[in-house]
């Protein structure tokens, strides 16, 4: 003989039923899963950001650090363009990471910024992981560069995949760091206008500001050393910050609202697994 199974009330309140995980008030569709992260889970996902947001920042360091090599011819084109595709085919993936790990760290009412966010720095990846994949698996190994003396680069049957100035793979690039600036501007509303995250949400805000200009460097039709540092100068600095800014955000102790939702979230999930075993049927 078995106990019948039936649904219980969740301990946050009415209308939350365990069976479905889901709100049957007047907005049926939310999902509560995110209030289900403990203080263990938590500390991870901020673990995570924060070296996320680490490797990013070292990222944009390198690419910044390709500039100036370049422009001085330091180093050859191959060598200079494998430390600038290299660099910032690590911002991508982390910007990413560091950024899903925020949506997950934020106040409820604040979420929806972060998910526009989220959005906005995929798109930023995917463009940016494609084009730095291209050129370093397969233009690069080819023989196919361009110096500021020889924008055309070199000719053959891969030059529409090298990245030269106004080329397919060049718009791309820009569009993939439009992108990644929209996404700052978003993710900065999910931040307080006091206390520290003032900070980050200006720096933020200061990032997504250069987005003109940036667009300007790349898409201008007459492509010169003068117009790249007019966007690559604020890039150099709002985006190294930004990073900066978003790894001491996941390193700060939690605000008393952020521990209020941990905790509540922690007596949830520890309410939901009692009410599970309570209720689990039994072999007679």
């Amino acid at each position: 003989m078995t106990s019948r199974p039936h649904t219980t009330t969740n301990v946050d309140g009415p209308g939350r039923s365990l069976t479905s995980g889901l709100e049957t008030g007047p907005c049926p569709m939310i999902d509560s899963t995110s209030e289900s992260i403990g203080r263990r889970e938590h500390a991870s996902i901020r673990a995570a950001g924060f070296w996320a947001a680490v490797l990013a920042l070292v990222g944009a360091i390198g690419y910044i650090l390709s500039v100036p090599l370049q422009i001085m011819s330091m180093l050859s084109p191959t060598q200079d363009s494998v430390l600038a595709f290299v660099s910032s085919l690590a911002i991508a993936p982390s910007f990413l990471v560091a950024v899903v790990a925020l949506h997950y760290t934020v106040l409820p009412e604040k979420r929806f910024w972060t998910h526009v966010a989220v959005q906005l720095a995929s798109i930023y990846a995917t463009l940016a992981c494609i084009n730095y994949v291209v050129q370093l698996a397969t233009v690069l190994p080819a023989g196919y560069t361009w110096s500021f003396t020889d924008q055309a680069g070199t000719l053959g049957p891969l030059s529409v995949l090298n990245q030269t100035p106004h080329s397919l793979m060049w718009d791309l690039d820009g569009l993939a760091y439009i992108f990644l600036n929209l996404s700052t501007l978003f993710a900065a509303r999910a931040f307080g206008r006091q206390g520290p995250e003032r900070v980050i949400r200006r720096v933020f805000l200061a990032n997504a500001s250069i987005t003109p200009l940036f667009a300007m460097a790349y898409f201008w039709p007459h492509f010169s050393v003068p117009m790249l540092l007019l966007g690559g100068i604020p890039w150099s600095i709002t985006v190294p910050a930004s990073m900066l800014a978003l790894s001491m955000y996941f390193r700060r102790p939690l605000s008393d609202d952020a521990k209020h939702t941990v905790a509540r979230s922690s007596m949830s999930g520890a309410g939901y697994t009692a009410e599970v075993s309570a209720e689990r049927p039994n072999a007679a």
